[in-house]
């Protein structure tokens, strides 16, 4: 009875010390739940998170976390659902992931109109089966490019994300971010501390019955000071328009204000998807203020993303420590004044030098 006091007295103490409650829950949870929770909270992508936190909540109803990723599926599953939904293989993945999630059912409805859409697109040239299959290899093709669309941005977006070495050189960034970017053709090039990848991808989008081409270009840059890393970005011409087009398979009209408003709007919820892991929005969100669309600060790193708003500027998402400025502008020369021009003897009394 005389140790099990110190005991009591010790759980206690720990239990009214503030900020222990994350340390009792880690305690009285057992091995699974807390295995359970940890990989809701750091799988690498989203959709894993989701279907992480979907398990544990199937589980652990009533557990140590399950409030808290129960507040935060509520808050994330329905933007995953919307980015997924254009789309078969979209729809495809948020059944695998969520099988019986919110949307499941919605999904399963989608998934069999664009199936029957594509049925009765096949049975409308099943006369001529070689025009059949030409019509589905490139619905399927057209579908592949617009993925890959999405992918390789979404790609770059967390690698640059992850970024934690700045003023460190090249060498100790991460080695998938180093294949991909001196590896992968085309391979990136330096010009100076100034280094730059260009990615140029072509995908279509149905318009008027028919595929219509279409090709997205972004550069990934990453600025150096003496070899050392400063600053990444993603940089392109039109590009949150590219994103939207392979995301909703809607053209977007260069002088169609709303529907360029919208695809900023589908570029920023991809680009937060892609954001979530390394600039957490509960913990990282900042005040944004246009023509920044997203501003997320925290552990020593910020990135912000800004929409083009005059012709010729490029859509941005700039990754750089909260350390990072800007160079000064040069100061500009002082111009001595010129010495007063002499009064001639004979200049009449209007003379003005």
């Amino acid at each position: 009875m005389r140790r099990s006091l110190p005991q009591a007295a010790l759980l206690a103490a720990l239990l009214a010390a503030p900020g222990c409650g994350g340390v009792w829950q880690q305690v009285s949870a057992s091995p699974d739940e807390f295995e359970r929770y940890r990989v809701a909270k750091s799988a690498p992508e989203v959709g894993e998170r989701l279907q992480a936190a979907s398990d544990y909540l199937k589980v652990y109803p009533q557990g140590n976390y399950a409030d808290e990723l129960r507040a935060w599926f509520a808050k994330m599953e329905p933007s995953y659902y919307a980015r997924l939904k254009t789309r078969s293989s979209g729809l495809r993945a948020y059944l695998e992931r969520l099988p019986d999630g919110p949307h499941a059912n919605a999904a399963r409805e989608k998934l069999a109109e664009l199936e029957m859409v594509r049925g009765f697109a096949l049975q409308h040239s099943r006369e001529l089966t070689q025009e059949a299959q030409d019509l589905e290899a490139k619905l399927a093709g057209a579908e592949r490019l617009r993925d890959a669309l999405v992918a390789e941005y979404a790609t770059w977006v967390r690698e640059l994300a992850a970024i934690d070495t700045y003023d460190a050189p090249t060498s100790e960034l991460h080695a998938e971010f180093i294949r991909h970017w001196r590896v992968d053709s085309p391979p990136a090039k330096c010009r100076g501390d100034a280094c730059a990848k260009l990615v140029s991808l072509p995908y279509a989008i149905p318009a008027g019955g028919k595929l219509r081409a279409r090709r997205a270009i972004f550069d990934v840059r990453l600025q150096l000071k003496r070899g050392r890393v400063q600053r990444a970005w993603i940089t392109g011409p039109d590009l949150f328009d590219r994103l939207s087009e392979a995301l909703s398979l809607s053209a977007v009209r260069p002088n169609d204000p709303l529907a360029h408003a919208e695809a900023i709007a589908r570029a920023v919820q991809l680009t937060e998807q892609m954001l979530e892991h390394a600039f957490p929005m509960q913990q990282c969100s900042q005040v944004a203020v246009s023509p920044v669309v997203v501003n997320r600060q925290c552990q020593g790193r910020k990135v912000r993303v800004i929409a083009a708003v005059e012709p010729g500027e490029e859509d941005q998402i700039i990754f750089e420590p909260i350390w990072a400025r800007l160079e000064p502008a040069p100061k500009p020369e002082t111009v001595k004044p010129k010495a007063p021009t002499p009064r001639p003897k004979d200049a009449p009394p209007e003379f003005q030098p």
